[in-house]
């Protein structure tokens, strides 16, 4: 992949939800002071050792800290961080992180034990929280980085609910080109996950980079991406939330308003869905009770694995008509495209689900990145599903 800056240095890593290229003003007790200095929250080195500042004057101490639970990832532990002695960084933090694996960080900060943004870090949601993150370059994959190709657009587009009685949001990218010709595109609506939005797959996932490189390289179909948000809930008159049916909303609101202001494929075998965690499962409910209308289904480390029939998020499914029948299911399925991270306690049920279906014959691959729930493994997984999507077209 040829890239416009190498290493760590590419604008991929430090491009996040409130800058493109960031740049920082110094700052003091009394505010910003007017000049600009190179004091980013964080700085990955050529060597990946990583290079964390945090701004607290008033601080007795500052920790930076992997996340946990189900969302962890390869930065475990806490780290200290020791005051800055230069009279030009006074007021800052600093520590200098060592043996780092490769790929995408999730992290917190906690000043004092209470937890704060590093507001001169990039920022993306995730863990249902503006949460800091940092790239350390990996030597194996690069789809993500913004090169030197020709690059499609991305579109902010609202549209009416029915289902939710609310205005709703989705991000489009449309393929380079798609302006200046008159064909019509296949259509993947990629879902984010649990306690992510409609913005994850453009600033973590970095999307429209991967769609721009594998178009380039000729690894993949031109194709419309649609990141809908997958936030399934309506508002009661009491202020309570109740969850509506989060395939409703694609099938009534979002694919029409799609095709009617976009020009589209509008047959079952030009339209696919794929999702990560949640997001996985909310794309087997488009497709699998919708078979009519998708032809293609990704899950990438869904936590409801890839059983038949059960319940997830307290709703119920059961897709058990769709498998009577082999032969059909082979030939109306196009691409049943599972995934997960090697390091992921989801991998120890998803395997042997699809292990079970596979071996009856079933068309559906599964695919395996080292990792755990993470942005390098669905990173992998869009690329590589999408560089089988529609070539049956």
């Amino acid at each position: 992949m040829k890239n416009t800056q190498k290493n760590n240095k590419n604008q991929a890593y430090a491009s996040h939800m409130l800058y493109f290229d960031p740049f920082y003003w110094k700052k003091t007790e009394k505010g910003l002071s007017g000049e600009l200095r190179n004091y980013p929250g964080i700085m990955v080195k050529e060597d990946g050792s990583v290079h964390v500042m945090f701004y607290a004057p008033n601080a007795e101490k500052v920790e930076i800290t992997g996340i946990g639970g189900h969302m962890q990832g390869k930065l475990k532990g806490t780290f200290p961080l020791v005051r800055c002695v230069e009279k030009e960084k006074e007021g800052y933090w600093e520590t200098i992180l060592s043996g780092i694996k490769p790929g995408f960080h999730y992290h917190r900060y906690l000043v004092d034990g209470q937890e704060m943004l590093n507001t001169i870090a990039p920022v993306g949601f995730g863990c249902g929280e503006a949460i800091n993150f940092f790239e350390v370059p990996d030597p194996d994959f690069d789809d993500y980085l913004l090169t030197d190709v020709p690059h499609g657009t991305v579109r902010m587009e609202l549209f009416s609910s029915s289902v939710t009685g609310k205005v709703r949001c989705c991000w489009v990218y449309t393929p380079p080109g798609y302006d200046e010709e008159k064909k019509e595109y296949p259509l993947l609506f990629l879902q984010h996950g649990g306690g992510e939005n409609e913005c994850g797959w453009i600033w973590q996932g970095k999307i429209n980079y991967i769609m721009d490189n594998l178009l380039a390289a000729g690894a993949c179909r031109k194709m419309i991406v649609v990141m809908n948000c997958g936030d399934y809930f309506t508002e009661q008159e009491d202020g309570t939330y109740t969850a509506v049916d989060m395939d409703e909303i694609v099938i009534r609101d979002c694919l029409p308003f799609i095709e009617r202001r976009y020009r589209t494929l509008k047959c079952r075998l030009a339209r696919a869905c794929a999702g990560l965690s949640l997001g996985g499962t909310y794309a087997r409910r488009v497709v699998f009770r919708h078979p009519e209308t998708f032809c293609s289904l990704g899950m990438f480390s869904s936590g409801a694995g890839f059983q038949v029939k059960g319940t997830e998020l307290d709703m119920p499914y059961d897709y058990t008509s769709l498998f009577e029948d082999l032969e059909k299911y082979n030939q109306d399925m196009k691409l049943t495209f599972i995934s997960c991270g090697e390091q992921d306690f989801r991998i120890e049920y998803t395997g042997p689900q699809v292990k079970e279906l596979t071996d009856k014959g079933f068309r559906i691959e599964l695919h395996t990145y080292p990792g755990y729930h993470e942005w390098d493994v669905w990173r992998k997984s869009a690329a590589d599903m999408i560089r089988r999507l529609f070539t049956w077209l």
